[in-house]
């Protein structure tokens, strides 16, 4: 083992050299599904989760998800390995840019939508679409790779909450903020959360389309329509569970119109409350960028 990468609250990733190649690699250890606790699981739970970690990376390999090498399994660790090393994550390079193009943003979300795709395809959910889960391999090259599929699902299963630890309202689509609501407030009780109570049910693609909007929005924006330094997680969760995406908020100033409309159009098939009024990634609607090629 080499130096640690990240720690989440029930996992761990560090940097390793595999001792009988000597070829380097990240291995994500986590409490085993039998040991210890997860938030909001049962043990029957983490190991579900756990195994469906492994088959999603099993059967999903593609060139923008991260290799699955190798996973052990002991009394207290359960350990996945992957062949890359990783350098930063989405919003840690556009952050370092003193200028970036559309084009280029444009080209990372291509490269995003086509692991999502693949993911649907094969059957699964990620789960947990938010910056820190899209790396770029190298410091210099445009390559990026989706990780973390500790809250993977199959396509219609019940949406769990055992998972890598708490979620991030600001990062998670209302259906499933929702199931992390054990009372609703008056504030909270609307007619649209209850019409999305019984859709929050069943785990969809359309909540991997909600993260991938707000990643997009906020590479474009500058800044994320429902959360700010300011707010609490109870406002951030009010703020996506109560308030639309104002289509305002990106303003065609400094911008061309043409991309502000297309963004507008990508904003309504991401953005929708109902999540089945979404856009799932095979029917995604082509958004171009300022130079005619398609995200």
């Amino acid at each position: 083992m080499e130096t640690e990468l990240f720690r989440g609250q029930f996992s761990v990733i560090r940097y390793a050299i595999d001792s009988k190649t000597s070829s380097h690699c990240i291995v994500k250890i986590r409490a085993s599904p039998t040991h210890g606790s997860l938030m909001f699981a049962t043990p029957a739970e983490r190991m579900k989760a756990a195994l469906i970690e492994y088959e999603t990376l099993s059967e999903c390999q593609h060139e923008n998800i991260v290799q699955l090498l190798a996973a052990y399994c002991s009394d207290n660790a359960f350990q996945l390995l992957f062949m890359e090393r990783l350098y930063e994550d989405i919003f840690q390079r556009f952050v370092r840019l003193e200028t970036y193009s559309e084009e280029q943003i444009a080209f990372v979300i291509r490269q995003i939508v086509g692991a999502l795709r693949w993911i649907h395809f094969c059957g699964f959910v990620h789960g947990d679409v938010e910056p820190t889960n899209v790396m770029f391999t190298t410091k210099r090259a445009w390559h990026v790779k989706l990780i973390d599929f500790g809250r993977a699902r199959h396509i219609g299963s019940r949406n769990g909450l055992a998972g890598d630890g708490q979620l991030l309202e600001e990062w998670t689509a209302p259906e499933v903020l929702l199931l992390t609501t054990k009372k609703v407030s008056n504030g909270l009780e609307n007619n649209s959360a209850k019409n999305n109570e019984d859709q929050s049910i069943l785990a969809n693609q359309q909540s991997d389309m909600w993260g991938l909007g707000l990643i997009t929005f906020c590479l474009l924006a500058g800044f994320h329509p429902f959360a700010d330094e300011t707010d609490t997680p109870q406002e951030v969760r009010r703020n996506v569970l109560e308030q639309r995406c104002d289509p305002n908020l990106y303003s065609s100033s400094g911008k061309r119109r043409s991309t502000q409309i297309r963004f507008l159009g990508f904003k309504e098939t991401a953005f929708a409350e109902n999540a089945y009024r979404r856009s799932t990634f095979t029917s995604l609607v082509s958004i171009r960028s300022g130079n005619g090629s398609p995200t």
